[in-house]
């Protein structure tokens, strides 16, 4: 079983500064404001989880981006992904990489999705038959997971991919959502993610020394 922690987005957002430069500079460069909460409240929940279950301040750490985008802290033994939606956030740690995506379960209308497939997907994915929100979750996953192995997202073929996957779908609200995994530890194309949250109210809690 895979643990990924979430959290939804409450109306209001104060963003505050994190402590962590890179990401902080990261943060006020986004020009949209729900955007720059989503990403804010996903930061601020992976500081929650990594000091609250593995002992990690990562207000101390080597933030680092690499060219990918991908978010990495180079003295923590931890890898870590991140995702979100416009309701939720997410994010999985992992001693392996790993990569974790959310995504909502209408966000490609069943009228679009075979131009959708045929334009994104190799044709080993497009033969798995899923439905095209999970297949796109997946492929974001690997994409993730593979920490700088691909070059952009559309090399990430899932169909073939190096890590096992797992994936859930999570019935919180209309509309559906899914969340899948990709990482060395799973058991493949099983829904054995468990999905631990954490309320908004433990989030604005969180220690203010801290950020």
């Amino acid at each position: 079983m895979a643990l990924v922690y979430l959290s939804r987005i409450p109306e209001s957002v104060h963003v505050r500064p994190l402590g962590c430069p890179v990401r902080d500079s990261y943060l006020e460069a986004i020009p949209n404001p729900a955007r720059r909460a989503e990403s804010y409240l996903s930061w601020l929940l992976l500081m929650y989880v990594l000091d609250t279950e593995y002992g990690v301040d990562l207000t101390h750490a080597d933030v680092r981006r690499t060219p990918e985008g991908r978010w990495y802290a180079a003295d923590v033994p931890y890898s870590f992904s991140l995702s979100h939606t416009r309701e939720f956030v997410a994010c999985a740690v992992s001693e392996e990489p790993v990569g974790v995506d959310i995504e909502r379960a209408d966000r490609i209308g069943q009228r679009d999705a075979d131009a959708f497939l045929a334009r994104f997907f190799h044709p080993g994915e497009r033969e798995k038959h899923l439905h095209p929100v999970l297949a796109w979750s997946l492929k974001e996953s690997v994409f993730k997971a593979g920490q700088g192995r691909y070059r952009n997202l559309l090399e990430a073929d899932a169909s073939i991919c190096p890590f096992a996957l797992a994936y859930r779908w999570l019935s919180v609200g209309e509309p559906d959502t899914v969340l899948t995994l990709a990482g060395g530890s799973l058991k493949a194309e099983t829904e054995s993610v468990k999905a631990v949250w954490v309320s908004e109210g433990e989030l604005e809690r969180f220690p203010d020394d801290r950020i």
